[in-house]
């Protein structure tokens, strides 16, 4: 199975005025999953034309996830819709979407989006990559906690799923996958290499860390 997890491109000037740095959101998800399918995390924050890159990168994929604000939504149902063109099943995740599932999939909007993943999504995604990966999906897609889905016509929320215990482990498994996918903001000092991220959390507010040598600086 392949999977593919795109950042927003829609943003508020002040998020980034100092810096543009990459989504940890997403690469905690990948590194969540990076043992059980291909995934591939798309910072596409600050592309021009951000539609034409992920139409030409999509194809190919069997998942294509999405996360969004309230204000980042509609251009995250156009996104969708590029990726369902392309054959991928999608699904959303982030403030929005969790506050919003039942609305959502009472609207027109839940033809563009198969599953919505309601709270943090770390130990979510770990539950729905072995159950698409394994076929048995719509057999095993109702046990699995923290989702909301359309079936028959009718909003299937199941049982929240508890929060993430461990979010320093979050975040070192993360920087893993950000080396990898995202060309993280570096900066050489001395023989030490600095690396900066920013951490997300549907708990709602945003913290910058660092790491030097492995250790994480908060």
């Amino acid at each position: 199975m392949k999977v593919l997890l795109l950042s927003s491109p829609v943003v508020q000037l002040d998020f980034d005025r100092i810096a543009r740095v990459p989504n940890l959101g997403l690469a905690s998800l990948a590194a969540h999953v990076d043992d059980l399918c291909t995934v591939h995390v798309a910072d596409i924050h600050g592309l021009k034309n951000h539609r034409e890159y992920v139409s030409r990168i999509v194809n190919g994929y069997d998942l294509v996830g999405l996360t969004a604000m309230s204000f980042q939504y509609q251009e995250a149902l156009a996104l969708a819709k590029i990726a369902k063109l392309s054959g991928a099943e999608t699904v959303f995740g982030g403030y929005h979407p969790t506050l919003a599932a039942e609305e959502i999939g009472e609207s027109t909007d839940a033809a563009l989006i198969d599953y919505i993943v309601r709270g943090e999504g770390e130990e979510i995604v770990i539950e729905v990559a072995k159950s698409v990966a394994s076929g048995k999906w719509l057999e095993s897609r109702s046990a699995i906690k923290g989702l909301a889905y359309v079936e028959n016509d009718k909003v299937v929320a199941t049982p929240a799923a508890p929060t993430v215990k461990n979010f320093d482990a979050v975040a070192a498994d993360a920087l893993g996958v950000i080396h990898r996918e995202l060309g993280v903001l570096e900066h050489l000092l001395g023989a030490e290499r600095l690396v900066l991220g920013q951490r997300q959390s549907d708990r709602g507010g945003e913290e910058d860390f660092a790491v030097v040598e492995g250790d994480r600086r908060a």
